[in-house]
């Protein structure tokens, strides 16, 4: 390239002055649009911003279509999200872990971070969960959760006493739960299973009419799930959202047979009231008061709606 400006430069002074000047010109705009190029290539990284989200598990099949929806609006930040049980998540948030916005299963958790003064309040309600029972061991008794499926108002009245009866169903060997002292709906599961009359020693569950059932903990709610589907545990409690969000469950509105997929029941509101889930910020970026404002539009809401919550 030098080689041949020096070249058609030498024309100037060969008396060739057109060809010199023309020359010049040409490399001078190469030069300048190539620069243009890189600072523009400079400009789009530092636009380029990250947002870190550590979130419950519970949440992983409605939080993918929220991230989609909000960086169809905010196309230069980089979502990453960071799951685990709520108590986990503390945990690795007070050691120091990188997160700008926490999205617990409940609100104590929240309030931790907030004690703390690592978190900055107040907690946001972002939306209600519910509590369900599912698994192959409801199987025989499909066509009858119908209407405790689709939550109709005479349904409520009934689920109370449906839902104990299911309980002492015999085909149920085997239940899991998500570990109670870091999953607040391991927590809640837990509640349930004490007013409902059964009694725990160790791993085995004892119904009140005094039939046992094995008793399996998993590591977070997202693996009880994992336990259904793949037909480990006869029955297990998970969440409603989980429900909504993820293939292999029985959908009543379905016009496929509810037998085609593993059968579940609404836990009654009076043994599991709907769980409020909270969120706080950690960090004063503007894509994390972004990703807030997000959470309370009409849009975010309606996904989350779609997504089995409750929307405050």
């Amino acid at each position: 390239m030098m080689r041949a400006f020096r070249y058609f430069a030498r024309g100037r002074r060969y008396g060739n002055s057109a060809i010199g000047s023309w020359f010049v010109r040409l490399l001078v705009g190469i030069l300048v649009v190539t620069g243009c190029r890189g600072q523009a290539g400079n400009t789009s990284k530092k636009l380029q911003s990250e947002l870190v989200l550590a979130a419950a598990p519970v949440l992983q099949g409605v939080l993918e279509k929220l991230i989609a929806e909000y960086t169809a609006q905010h196309p230069t930040v980089n979502v990453q999200v960071r799951y685990g049980p709520s108590g986990v998540l503390v945990n690795q948030i007070k050691e120091g872990a990188p997160c700008d916005v926490f999205m617990a299963a409940d609100m104590d958790s929240c309030t931790a971070l907030i004690n703390e003064g690592i978190a900055k309040g107040p907690v946001v309600v972002y939306g209600q969960g519910r509590l369900c029972l599912a698994g192959k061991g409801l199987m025989p008794l499909a066509s009858y959760l119908v209407p405790y499926m689709e939550k109709t108002s005479e349904a409520d009245k009934q689920l109370a006493s449906m839902f104990e009866r299911v309980l002492e169903f015999p085909e149920i060997k085997s239940l899991s739960i998500a570990n109670p002292e870091v999953s607040p709906y391991g927590k809640l599961s837990v509640a349930v299973m004490r007013q409902t009359g059964m009694d725990f020693t160790g791993d085995t569950l004892r119904s009140s009419s005094g039939r046992s059932i094995k008793l399996v903990t998993a590591a977070s709610i997202s693996q009880v799930r994992q336990y259904v589907l793949e037909g480990i545990v006869d029955a297990g409690f998970v969440s409603y959202s989980m429900i909504k969000t993820s293939s292999g469950f029985s959908n009543p509105s379905a016009q496929s047979s509810v037998s085609e997929g593993i059968p579940w029941i609404m836990v009654p509101p009076g043994l599991a009231p709907p769980v409020n889930q909270g969120l706080v910020l950690l960090s004063n970026k503007e894509a994390a008061l972004r990703w807030k404002e997000f959470l309370a539009s009409s849009r975010a809401r309606e996904i989350l709606e779609e997504g089995g919550y409750i929307v405050p």
